[in-house]
């Protein structure tokens, strides 16, 4: 390429690379002497320069490569990178808490050396899952944890294929406290199942959504009978809730409240109920389900009876005994002195029983009371 301008630099690729090896200067180099400006933008278009997207990517990786580096080492979880056999090739901070080692001294460790031999086969199980195909598997394991004490782990484990430090990927929880939680419930659950007092669950809109066996027994209800009702203890003409207007109150200002109701069994019995509700709360403080205790209150009127007959009569003739005797008699004579009226008191007594009791013996001694008393 030639040019007769002077403001133009003439290359000659070929000539300049003949001359080159002859270390003597290219045809047209007298040009580029002759113009620095151009020679240094030549210099700029033939030295590599880095593509400003490509920059960017990059930077975006390295960040990306750091917040994933952060997550790693600050997870809650404990974090292990792990061949098909389970050798750790990687752990985390939490890892290491929980297998009380340091991350550098668990890399090449086998995850079997931390179980207890009860475990063992959940383990070869989990990793043999794993190993045959399965992406994902879970397990729970008892590890051997800090102080040499036992400590119950879930493990929950990803293959993600080949990779340089492991295909296995696997998240350790501490499970001893959800093991707990599990058997506190389970524990709460017995309770509910086998207490003796009938327990009704509704929701909000007091709709009966679970019952226990207790209940089935006092009502005669069965559960499919009463899922979807409304207890009698919500109903507005309920025979005690119609009458009871601070019900409604207590339960939205205290959460609770008790009290008798009037019911009746599947049969149509009528009974009495004592009856505890507690409102379940959210954390703003409304009511999402309402727990309903159930006391049958007929076996306890009957023995509230049977207390006061034998309080208050003679169990030989059923007569009213002495207690009751002066109860009655007091009360009367504070009503004759507030009414200022006369009371008369009749003495009855049996001539010559005690020669009956001698004479015949006891037992008809109390035939003979138990006679008088019919006819009185």
């Amino acid at each position: 390429m030639r040019s007769s301008s002077p403001n133009v630099i003439t290359l000659r690729p070929r000539a300049w690379s003949a001359t080159a090896r002859n270390n003597t200067a290219a045809p047209g180099s007298a040009h580029l002497a002759e113009h620095p400006a151009w020679a240094g933008q030549l210099a700029r278009c033939l030295t590599p320069q880095s593509n400003p997207r490509e920059a960017a990517a990059d930077r975006e990786l390295e960040q990306e490569a750091a917040l994933f580096r952060d997550l790693f080492e600050r997870s809650p979880v404990g974090v292990l990178v792990m061949d098909l056999q389970g050798h750790i090739q990687r752990a985390n901070a939490m890892a290491s808490a929980i297998l009380g080692r340091d991350a550098s001294a668990l890399q090449g460790q086998s995850l079997a050396g931390f179980c207890l031999p009860g475990s063992l086969p959940h383990l070869h199980r989990h990793l043999d899952l794993l190993a045959s195909g399965d992406c994902f598997d879970a397990c729970e394991l008892e590890l051997v944890g800090p102080g040499q004490a036992a400590l119950l782990v879930h493990v929950a484990t990803l293959n993600v294929g080949e990779d340089s430090d492991g295909p296995l990927r696997a998240a350790l929880f501490d499970a001893s406290g959800l093991q707990e939680l599990e058997d506190g419930l389970a524990l709460a659950a017995s309770v509910v199942e086998h207490t003796a007092q009938g327990i009704v669950v509704t929701d909000a809109s007091h709709r009966v959504v679970a019952v226990n066996p207790a209940f089935t027994g006092i009502t005669g209800f069965r559960a499919d009978e009463i899922l979807g009702q409304v207890p009698d203890v919500f109903r507005p003409n309920g025979d005690q809730l119609a009458t009871e207007p601070t019900m409604a109150d207590r339960l939205h200002r205290f959460g609770h409240w008790q009290g008798e109701v009037w019911s009746r069994r599947r049969t149509g019995e009528p009974y009495t109920q004592w009856v505890i509700v507690n409102a379940i709360q959210d954390q703003q403080g409304a009511a999402t389900h309402y727990v309903c205790m159930i006391s049958d209150m007929t076996t306890h009127e009957e023995a509230k009876q049977e207390l006061r007959n034998l309080a208050y009569t003679d169990s030989l003739t059923g007569l009213a005994n002495r207690m009751s005797l002066l109860e009655q008699l007091s009360r009367t004579l504070v009503s004759a002195r507030r009414e200022k009226r006369l009371v008369g008191l009749l003495y009855l007594d049996l001539d010559h029983f005690k020669d009956v009791n001698d004479s015949l013996g006891h037992s008809a001694g109390e035939q003979l009371l138990q006679f008088v008393a019919e006819q009185l």
